[in-house]
């Protein structure tokens, strides 16, 4: 798996991100939110409000997006740290006897060595 195959699977799936934000005339589907008191409040141009409402509705479509291509999703462990979601293809990874026969320029071949990694560039920051 290599950049380009990402590339043209994510392509593949553009029409459901699509749909996932807008209707097919091009509305937002969320256009406000409701309280618990009926209450309306109409979407704002904020872009965490923003940003926020794009997250919480394209997540199922990205979610299944990496089931259908062998990706795992790695969710950033803290607000403001970027990405925000980080696909990694594990289907070559489904033993560690595989991870192991895998020549790879990672530190790291199976995902418990991936979090170790990952634990040792935070601690260096």
């Amino acid at each position: 798996m290599d950049v380009n195959d990402f590339r043209e699977n994510l392509l593949t799936h553009f029409d459901r991100f699509r749909h996932a934000l807008a209707t097919d005339v091009g509305d937002w589907v969320v256009k406000g939110f409701i309280d618990v008191y009926r209450n309306i409040y109409t979407l704002s141009a904020d872009t965490k409000v923003v940003s926020k409402v794009i997250e919480l509705l394209l997540f199922p479509v990205i979610s299944q997006f990496a089931a259908e291509h062998g990706y795992k999703i790695v969710l950033s462990e803290h607000q403001n740290y970027y990405p925000d979601i980080s696909f990694i293809y594990w289907m070559n990874y489904l033993t560690e006897d595989m991870a192991r026969a895998i020549d790879s320029d990672v530190p790291y071949r199976n995902l418990e060595e991936y979090w170790e990694w990952r634990e040792r560039i935070r601690r260096k920051r």
